[in-house]
């Protein structure tokens, strides 16, 4: 799916060829540095751009529109017919999608499609868009790093896996592994973004983990119980609520249940009993019984409850600890 974009928002590239000034922009890639028009090897003026690698290959224009010379691309600007050009660089394992506008060029900018129904994400034809975020502590040189990272379910059943550090290390080549392939994660200034081309279905279960290799060590950053098409974004009509559920209701709560209700609860149950449970078995009104002092934390993206010491799931069942 190709979405429209904001060229109102991005500077016209700077030309040392006054007939190029404010003729070009570039929708550039994570990890993809813009320099300017330039004309630095005699051959034609074009617009010089760079990449964290070498070995370029560039898709989107014939050979001999362009001129690769180590780590930096010359696109030449007679190049460019049309307003609107998509081309990519493969470079370091990675791939670099950019867009390049062209003032003067044929054709009109794309803009938001229309989708069908059906062409969404997941198996019921659901456009939406679900995102699940965490984060993660590691020591790396010596100093506690935070890591917060996402992944998003597109439309199109692609993953994109988002991840950002808040301090300075150096050599990092972030990495994603799915199912025992890495892949190099496209970055700059501390954040890392890789959306996969594979589609995945909705619910499927997920083996994957952050790779973050840097000078002398590497850190790993797992992804726990995490399936396809996960979310533990909070809604807008009610924090915490998922669609459907009335103002008031625990989250994960169906249409009709009882507050503290836990899916398949039967009208009439104790509030936090399993199904199955019968009325006075230990539910999570026990574990929250207001004698003990409770702490709620989360562990790998899910709610941890502690209750004098012991931890406890948010349905209220005992977790196991390795001693």
């Amino acid at each position: 799916m190709t979405f429209a974009i904001d060229w109102s928002s991005i500077s016209w590239i700077e030309s040392g060829n006054a007939d190029y000034a404010n003729k070009f922009k570039v929708a550039k890639a994570t990890g993809q540095k813009v320099v300017n028009i330039q004309n630095p090897w005699g051959t034609g003026w074009g617009i010089y751009t760079s990449f964290p690698a070498g070995d370029i290959v560039l898709t989107g224009l014939e050979e001999g529109k362009y001129k690769i010379e180590g780590a930096g691309v010359l696109l030449y600007v007679t190049s460019f017919t049309k307003k609107e050009t998509a081309l990519k660089v493969t470079c370091g394992g990675a791939d670099y999608a950019f867009t390049v506008y062209y003032a003067d060029g044929e054709g009109e900018v794309s803009s938001d499609p229309d989708p069908e129904p059906g062409q969404g994400s997941g198996d019921t034809g659901d456009l939406k868009q679900t995102v699940y975020s965490s984060e993660s502590q590691v020591e790396i040189l010596g100093a506690q790093v935070k890591f917060q990272w996402s992944i998003t379910y597109n439309a199109d059943k692609t993953l994109t896996f988002e991840i950002s550090w808040d301090k300075d290390i150096e050599g990092i080549v972030p990495q994603i592994c799915i199912d025992g392939a890495y892949s190099t994660m496209p970055n700059e200034e501390k954040k890392a973004i890789f959306t996969t081309k594979e589609t995945y279905n909705s619910g499927a279960a997920f083996s994957g983990f952050f790779w973050m290799a840097y000078t002398g060590n590497a850190a790993r950053i797992d992804i726990v119980g995490y399936k396809v098409g996960d979310s533990n974004q909070k809604t807008d009509d009610n924090p915490g609520d998922q669609p459907g559920e009335q103002p008031g209701d625990n989250p994960g709560d169906q249409p009709g249940d009882q507050p503290g209700d836990q899916p398949g609860d039967q009208p009439g149950d104790t509030p936090g009993d399993q199904p199955g449970e019968q009325p006075g078995d230990q539910g999570l009104d026990d574990v929250l019984s207001a004698e003990f002092s409770v702490q709620k934390t989360l562990e790998n993206g899910q709610l941890v409850i502690i209750k004098n010491g012991v931890k406890y799931t948010a349905g209220g069942a005992i977790m196991q600890t390795n001693n």
